[in-house]
């Protein structure tokens, strides 16, 4: 799994398990006069998500500074980002459609703030 968001990886804020980045192939198909059904890949999409930990602690990544980065990769409501696709073993970069959002705001034990988002996007 990777993510770069403007230059910086972001893959060691991400929680374990919870990366899934697929390749979709779109196609037409249809069926010869001998029943055998042929396809052509018309175009193949990114798309999936991941959870990412934003805590004001020294070792990780704020959430106004995430969310900073984050804004400054999007244009007119696409984000550009690298991601590693799974099933493609290979990192991509794409311009893609996304949603955030919040899966926990907690204060931790040592009065640290952290937030867990959900990141999903897919390709445009």
């Amino acid at each position: 799994m990777q993510v770069v968001v403007n230059d910086t990886d972001i893959t060691n804020y991400i929680v374990e398990g919870t990366y899934k980045m697929e390749a979709q192939d779109s196609y037409e198909s249809w069926k010869d006069a001998n029943g055998v059904e042929h396809r052509i890949i018309i175009t193949s999409k990114v798309s999936g998500s991941f959870d990412l930990v934003c805590s004001n602690r020294s070792d990780s990544i704020t959430l106004p500074d995430f969310l900073a980065l984050w804004n400054g990769a999007v244009d007119n409501g696409v984000v550009t980002v690298g991601v590693y696709v799974i099933n493609q073993g290979e990192l991509k970069a794409i311009d893609a459609y996304y949603e955030i959002s919040s899966k926990e705001h907690i204060r931790s034990g040592d009065g640290s703030l952290i937030d867990v988002l959900t990141i999903s996007i897919s390709e445009r």
